[in-house]
């Protein structure tokens, strides 16, 4: 019984991780559209290592979930 509640609660993780990644990945497409919209560059590249910063950090901390996931 407590093996299967663990193998329950895995699955639980992958599954919140996996979602929370796919969260990420519409939130990066959307940010991106935004970004699209500037016209000074220098903002722009602010903008952008402000997101890629983010999103290395997210993926850390989500990497072994969404690994074990595939």
């Amino acid at each position: 019984m407590r093996f299967k509640l663990l193998l329950l609660l895995n699955k639980a993780k992958r599954n919140a991780a996996m979602g929370i990644y796919i969260q990420l990945i519409i939130f990066l497409q959307q940010q991106y559209t935004l970004i699209s919209n500037f016209i000074d560059t220098d903002s722009l590249a602010l903008e952008i290592r402000h997101l890629q910063s983010r999103a290395f950090t997210i993926r850390y901390y989500l990497s072994p979930y969404v690994t074990a996931y595939r």
